[in-house]
């Protein structure tokens, strides 16, 4: 019988063969000279009382592999490596300070019984610097939500801490200055520590990312669509400031962490239910909800987040060259032959189903592409025009909108949209079904 539910019977073989490699001696060392503690450095892999233990490269690298096998069982998105590797690392100290050996099963037990208890249910918020609700009071979608930070939730937020009254003191103090008043986005998960930062920052930066796609749909008449000042907040490169002094007029000038002019956005219940019913905006946050995406929808995750990190992109070059990254994504991702033939055979193609679109020849795109390949090799020093970067920003967001929208009209692969190109349209399903 498996020795836990979450752990089956062939990988409680494939552990128990490599604790036995983890627990050989031959693979420790224990300085007893200066020298060797010169050569094996500051750092034992553990402490056996006042013994200082290391251990060589081939345990690391299988408490490294072993880790990754529990992960995989017991849910990637839950458990960080660095988590499950210190487990084992304590474990193997059990071991070697028992003056009896225990078996394999109780070890195992420990671990998985250790692994368990990081796993807890978190919120993790953060301000949205850039973005307003108007007239409502929230936005939400499965684990998370945007809100307004006021008064009250400060009281809500530090009353819950099981802390000392002074730790309650303080944090009620760090909320007022940081967040009150301001537009805040926050993630429900589960996981140790590292894993679910991470798994709420993913999540976080993709909401973002989708509604830095929308606004630019919104401001679609305009040509200021790189210059959607959305972001989540970041307070080191906020307050890191630089300057300049003009040696001829003995002026210093002060600059902020961001160099570029940015615009915010107002969001209200109006656009929110525009994007909803017409942009399909549950369908693209409901993505990275999702495990089990097809080719269409992981490409779309991909895209979204490659426009999303160009648009809050200082460097015009850099930003040129992730915008067209999103649409590489988008289009050319499932293979890796013919590839600025086939982004001059699909991008009209796409663009042609928008209403907003002045459909570009195979040609202006070649050129495009070519310009992204001379800023690749030649960085700023490639002549780039603020409209050529609006114009690979059009091609992109609406190059995803209309994939999102064929997504909903049975779609599934990137091959797919390429072998029907001539035959997409957003009101036909695909040849086949």
């Amino acid at each position: 019988m498996p020795t836990n539910e979450n752990i089956s019977k062939s990988l409680e073989h494939k552990l128990q063969h490599r604790w036995r490699k983890l627990t050989q001696h031959q693979h420790y060392l224990i300085p007893e000279t200066r020298e060797d503690i010169k050569t094996l450095g500051p750092f034992p892999y553990f402490e056996l009382g006042d013994v200082w233990v290391f251990a060589n490269d081939f345990v690391k690298e299988l408490v490294w592999d072993v880790s990754e096998l529990l992960r995989g069982e017991m849910g990637r998105d839950r458990f960080a490596v660095s988590t499950v590797a210190k487990i084992l690392r304590n474990e193997l100290k059990t071991h070697f300070s028992d003056k009896e050996p225990r078996p394999f099963e109780w070890h195992l037990k420990r671990i998985l019984t250790a692994i368990r208890s990081h796993d807890h249910s978190r919120q993790y918020v953060k301000v949205v610097a850039g973005l307003q609700l108007r007239d409502m009071d929230q936005v939400a979608f499965g684990s998370w939500k945007i809100w307004c930070f006021s008064e009250e939730h400060v009281k809500e937020f530090s009353h819950r801490d099981s802390a000392p009254e002074d730790w309650h003191q303080h944090l009620e103090a760090l909320l007022k200055t940081n967040c009150v008043g301001k537009t805040c986005l926050s993630v429900n998960c589960r996981g140790d520590e590292e894993q679910s930062q991470l798994k709420a920052e993913y999540v976080a930066n993709y909401v973002v990312n989708c509604l830095r796609l929308f606004m630019c749909v919104h401001a679609s008449d305009g040509h200021l669509q790189h210059e959607i000042g959305i972001a989540l907040e970041a307070p080191i490169r906020d307050k890191t400031i630089s300057f300049s002094f003009d040696v001829d007029s003995q002026v210093h000038t002060i600059h902020p962490g961001y160099g570029s002019i940015r615009q915010g956005y107002s969001l209200n219940a109006r656009n929110l239910e525009i994007i909803r019913e017409s942009l399909h905006a549950d369908q693209l946050w409901s993505l990275i909800e999702n495990d089990d995406l097809t080719d269409l929808e992981d490409s779309l995750v991909t895209a979204v987040t490659w426009f999303g990190d160009a648009q809050q992109e200082a460097d015009g070059h850099l930003a040129y060259i992730k915008y067209w990254t999103a649409l590489e994504a988008l289009v050319t991702g499932h293979g890796k032959e013919r590839l600025v033939s086939r982004l001059k055979t699909t991008i009209p193609v796409l663009l042609s189903q928008s209403s907003k679109a002045n459909v570009p020849s195979k040609s202006r795109i070649e050129n495009a592409y070519d310009l992204r390949s001379k800023i690749l090799h030649r960085g700023s020093r490639a002549e780039m025009r603020m409209s050529d970067l609006s114009q690979v920003c059009n091609w992109a967001w609406q190059c995803i909108t209309i994939t999102l929208h064929l997504t909903t009209i049975g779609y599934k692969t990137r091959q797919q949209v390429e072998q029907q190109a001539s035959k997409i349209s957003l009101y036909k399903k695909p040849s086949g079904q």
